[in-house]
């Protein structure tokens, strides 16, 4: 479930792309312009086996090609995977709206 195809010659693989995302975020990125933090250490790319580390720009820019339409047709199949794998309850789930038990287990 690739939402972007990507035509460029020297594109940067999107899986490469949104690894990269990720990296960034998990290193305390706030700001796209932030991204480039781990751009700047090589070996953060060579232990995930990226070539080349995309710029801040190359991570915004499919961010900017999620209109409504395109991010219903990505989230819907993404929800569904995430619920097939969710354990099957006799009581089902709920929001956490409503707790019928504290947490020692009394009401």
């Amino acid at each position: 479930m690739n939402p972007f195809s990507l035509k460029s010659p020297n594109a940067i693989p999107a899986g490469e792309t949104f690894t990269a995302f990720l990296i960034a975020v998990v290193a305390g990125a706030r700001r796209f312009a932030h991204n480039s933090m781990p751009r700047a250490d090589r070996a953060i790319g060579t232990l995930l086996g990226i070539e080349r580390f995309p710029a801040d720009d190359t991570i915004r820019n499919p961010f900017k090609r999620f209109t409504q339409g395109r991010l219903a047709r990505t989230y819907e199949p993404l929800w569904g995977w995430q619920l097939e794998r969710l354990p099957r309850r006799e009581d089902g789930y709920s929001l956490g709206m409503v707790r019928k038990h504290n947490l020692f287990g009394h009401i």
